[in-house]
């Protein structure tokens, strides 16, 4: 009888590791959800290559950290430019690499809620080139996007590779 019981508490207490080491959505709100008109975007010298793609977005929905429209665009086979839309303020914010070469590719690799400012993406960043060299098309990396800026929470790597 021991044996179970204790094979029981074994497995729990690993799950229970292995769900803490994952950033949750929840440790990450964003409190109070913009409700208005989405404003005009602001467009940057750097935006205006992508204005249309930009001015598209401004008419999206929120639904990224409470008052933004999270918006990609191929970059290439397989290669996701991001960047998010404040819909309150129409100001862009660029996430700082491209993000790419997936695993499973015909899944979603981006993950992110409207009542929160976590953001989990699974792929090569920048196509695993310079500081991302280590990166696997399994990983997921986490940030938080916190006052204008993307901060890196964690890379989890996969069992498997």
């Amino acid at each position: 009888m021991r044996i179970p019981f204790i094979l029981c508490l074994v497995i729990l207490f690993a799950a229970f590791a292995a769900s803490a080491q994952v950033p949750q959505y929840e440790a990450y709100p964003t409190g109070k959800l913009f409700d208005g008109k989405n404003a005009k975007p602001v467009i940057t010298k750097f935006d205006r290559n992508f204005r249309t793609r930009i001015k598209w977005a401004a008419d999206g929905k929120r639904d990224f950290a409470g008052e933004y429209i999270f918006t990609q665009f191929g970059c290439g086979m397989a290669c996701r430019v991001t960047f998010i839309l404040n819909a309150r303020t129409g100001r862009v914010f660029w996430l700082p690499f491209t993000l790419c070469c997936w695993e499973p590719l015909e899944s979603d690799p981006v993950a992110f809620r409207l009542d929160s400012r976590l953001l989990a993406l699974r792929g090569l960043r920048n196509e695993a080139l310079g500081e991302y060299q280590d990166d696997k098309a399994t990983d997921v990396h986490f940030y938080e996007f916190k006052n204008g800026r993307f901060r890196f929470i964690k890379t989890v790597r996969s069992q498997n590779h």
